[in-house]
């Protein structure tokens, strides 16, 4: 197909993938076909679009590699800027903070020089986005304006208006009346971003609840709410029953407030640590005292409690996230800027040299005080940067190896084993029953028997295995240069050992035991996922055959034989190439 018919598919494709994704998707598959008609260009704006179909379907992982490919390739200066603010959306969406500062700086470095005003401003609406998950609303403010007053497309403006209404909701800033409410709903209904329109008018509620307008913004709120409940969104549906349940508690309504703050519960049963779940909480808590049952009102107090102090922690470990990769993209810029001294500092010293020696002196005597203090600068910025690292890569209640490290450490040994061809033994453990502790004795028990988990397992393992949590009761080491029966000698170890911890200290008396997986890189292979996976799958039996046991990983006969028939034809191999030496 020529060139020319290529181009319209692509822009096609590129207007329709918001509107109508099916007919996006049939596009994608048509341009697939002519790839090889696609000049460089156009193969980077395919990229672009095939990473946006990614997206559509879930997959954020490698969404934003071929985002990245884009990126980090594309000569033309508009697509790259687009590759860089859908990086950052994806980024925000799945709280990925740490690698968001190179994607958050190029947007701002870069945005006034793009030439189309449209994408300009989207690329603002994403820093408005990025600076309202992350809790900077005068941040965040500050960008909607902007994106406002750079373009009048309803699609990108109906997205503005509502991150501008958020920020200045939060501020306190938000009037009820405001023309930014207005504006927002007339784009986003000429548009059809009914989702954006729903939240725009959960803004104004919100703002009538804060002015004390109950009855105002109780009505706003139940004209939308079967179009809400219809689209099957339970973040919108949850803040739209989270305030309304405010809004009945405010007007005395006890037994409405409860039923609204349970339809709250209801929906976010298998989440946690949002906003609307914590209000619905702190009602039902509240609810439940005025109507005199004050035993069940304590149980909602104390979830309150729990899920408040979660989602707190949440944000503060996303802000602790992004200000590490803030400091270490400064860190950068800084040792760069000191490399430039240095090399100001040597032609300073050249010319110094044909000064009178008095000059020389005085001016040697100053290049010394500024490298100095750059260098004791530098120190102090790096000890304030190995102490973030630390807080990010280490496991707050047992002070082992979160999942994030750990799976890290633990790719780098297996590539290095894998080059050495040395064997690689991994082990996964699962405390048992431990939700049943946490419930029968509460979250501090499950949080000491939690600490104790580490004490038996280090006496067994050796300073070179890596040893984290994987969430949860979940526990997993990986044992380099090891195998299967020595992996199998400290697994049974470390059952022991969990075996002998004393609960007496809880003022409780119950076992602790752990189930566990192994498996092994001459049955598994070197990549991270296949052990884990293989393991776990072994850990499922050991539950199932009782608990408290060892199962070790076998593989299944079809993957058995596959492994028997390769092994043969390279043995087979190895044979005729010794007889033909």
């Amino acid at each position: 197909m020529a060139s020319d018919s290529v181009e319209d598919l692509l822009s096609s494709a590129d207007r329709i993938r918001l509107s109508e994704p099916h007919k996006f998707s049939e596009i994608i598959r048509e341009i697939s076909k002519q790839v090889d008609d696609l000049s460089s260009e156009q193969r980077y704006f395919f990229e672009y679009l095939m990473a946006y179909e990614s997206a559509l379907k879930g997959d954020s992982e490698r969404a934003v590699k071929t985002y990245q490919h884009v990126f980090n390739n594309s000569t033309n200066p508009d697509l790259v800027y687009r590759a860089s603010y859908s990086i950052l959306n994806v980024l925000v969406i799945n709280r990925h903070w740490r690698e968001t500062p190179e994607y958050l700086h190029y947007i701002n470095d870069n945005y006034s020089a793009i030439s189309s005003e449209e994408i300009q401003a989207t690329g603002l609406v994403a820093v408005a986005l990025f600076y309202n998950h992350l809790g900077n609303f005068d941040k965040a403010r500050e960008y909607g304006l902007k994106a406002i007053n750079v373009t009048n497309a309803d699609n990108v403006l109906c997205t503005a208006y509502q991150q501008l209404a958020q920020s200045e909701l939060k501020l306190n800033l938000l009037n009820p009346n405001a023309i930014i409410l207005i504006d927002g709903m007339e784009a986003c209904e000429k548009t059809e971003k009914h989702l954006i329109s729903y939240m725009i008018n959960l803004y104004k509620a919100s703002a009538l609840f804060k002015e004390k307008q109950y009855s105002q913004a109780t009505q706003l709120l139940q004209k939308y709410l079967n179009r809400v409940v219809a689209s099957n969104y339970v973040p919108i549906q949850s803040e739209y029953y989270a305030l309304l349940a405010q809004l009945a508690f405010a007007e005395g309504n006890i037994s409405g407030a409860i039923a609204y703050a349970q339809k709250v519960i209801n929906t976010n049963h298998n989440s946690s640590n949002n906003e609307a779940l914590v209000k619905a909480l702190k009602i039902m808590a509240d609810a439940t005292a005025i109507q005199g049952n004050l035993s069940e009102s304590l149980v909602w107090l104390k979830e309150y409690s729990k899920t408040d102090k979660a989602f707190y922690d949440q944000l503060t470990a996303e802000n602790l996230a992004f200000q590490l990769a803030t400091h270490e993209v400064i860190e950068k810029e800084n040792q760069i800027k000191l490399l430039n001294k240095e090399n100001e500092a040597l032609n300073l010293e050249r010319d110094l040299s044909r000064q009178e020696a008095q000059n020389k002196t005085l001016m040697i005597i100053m290049l010394i005080l500024i490298i100095g203090f750059t260098s004791f600068w530098a120190y102090r910025t790096k000890k304030t940067h190995v102490k973030l690292r630390k807080l990010a890569e280490f496991d707050s209640l047992t002070g082992i190896a979160n999942r994030r490290h750990f799976t890290k450490e633990s790719e780098n040994c297996l590539k290095m084993n894998q080059s050495r061809g040395q064997a690689v033994s991994f082990i996964l453990f699962d405390l048992d029953k431990f939700k049943s502790i946490n419930d029968k004795f509460g979250h501090p028990v499950g949080d000491w028997v939690l600490q104790r988990i580490p004490a038996p397992v280090q006496k067994v393992i050796r300073k070179i295995d890596i040893f984290g949590r994987m969430g949860g009761e979940e526990f997993a080491i990986l044992l380099p240069g090891c195998e299967l029966d020595k992996a199998r000698e400290i697994a049974e170890a470390i059952r022991k050992g969990l075996q002998e911890i004393n609960s007496q200290e809880t003022g409780h008396d119950f076992n602790i035991s752990a189930s566990f997986g192994i498996t092994v890189s001459r049955v598994s292979g070197y990549e991270f996922e296949d052990l884990m996976k293989h393991s776990d799958d072994a850990l499922y039996e050991a539950k199932r055959e009782g608990r408290n046991r060892i199962h070790v990983y076998s593989m299944p006969p079809s993957e058995a034989k596959k492994v028997s028939a390769f092994e043969s034809a390279a043995s087979e191999s190895d044979s005729e190439e010794t007889e033909s030496r």
